[in-house]
């Protein structure tokens, strides 16, 4: 703001202040206000703000994650886990002027929904062979007909795969995982498969030390 009252005190010594008004308005855009959320369930909400004038885009942030961009004053996010409380804000943007950030609102997602037991559990539950790494394996095993996605479940994490294979990432070097799996659908679940699978990744790769003889 101290800027913006140089620039404008200046502008109006040389151009006149209709001039400078004129000028000034272009430099700043409004902060964003109104922040609300809706239609929340256990993955998704919808989050909106009170448009701002001569604004381009717009940016979220979600829980200090990585910044959303829109054209749009709402915006639907996916993917979110349920019982879990997310703070987001957002910010105005023309060409190189951004707005200051907005007052954060936060909103808690529902707990997951209780689904019936309609499947059987997944079968033939494998690691392909050559895919562990020091830090990875891809998991298999057999489809299941109606099924939408599926739920892998490796040591006490969750993650979901629309197919029949997985491949896990960011795993720890020389250790031992035990991972099952369950179907899923909107209108059921199956039970976790039994007994769960177990895997050790490979050793984390040591460098070679150099070789700094001499030779004659």
């Amino acid at each position: 703001m101290k800027k913006l009252f140089t620039f404008t005190a200046l502008c109006a010594l040389a151009l006149g202040v209709a001039s400078c008004e004129k000028d000034a308005a272009i430099e700043t855009l409004k902060t964003p206000e109104n922040l609300s959320h809706e239609a929340v369930t256990e993955n998704s909400a919808t989050i909106s703000w009170q448009a701002v004038n001569g604004a381009e885009v717009y940016w979220i942030e979600v829980n200090d994650g990585d910044e959303i961009k829109t054209k749009n004053t709402t915006y639907e996010l996916t993917g979110l886990d349920p019982e879990t409380v997310y703070l987001w804000r957002v910010y105005a943007e023309k060409g190189n002027v951004r707005s200051e950030w907005s007052k954060s609102d936060a909103f808690a997602t529902r707990a997951e929904a209780e689904l019936p037991v309609i499947f059987e559990a997944p079968k033939n539950l494998a690691v392909t062979a050559g895919t562990v790494t020091a830090n990875g394996a891809t998991l298999t095993w057999t489809a299941i007909a109606g099924v939408s996605e599926y739920d892998v479940r490796i040591g006490t994490d969750i993650f979901h795969t629309s197919g029949a294979t997985f491949t896990a990432r960011e795993l720890e070097p020389g250790t031992t995982y035990s991972w099952t799996v369950r179907a899923k659908s909107k209108n059921g679940i199956s039970e976790w498969a039994a007994p769960e699978v177990e895997f050790v990744t490979l050793p984390a790769t040591v460098a070679a030390p150099a070789d700094n003889s001499l030779t004659s």
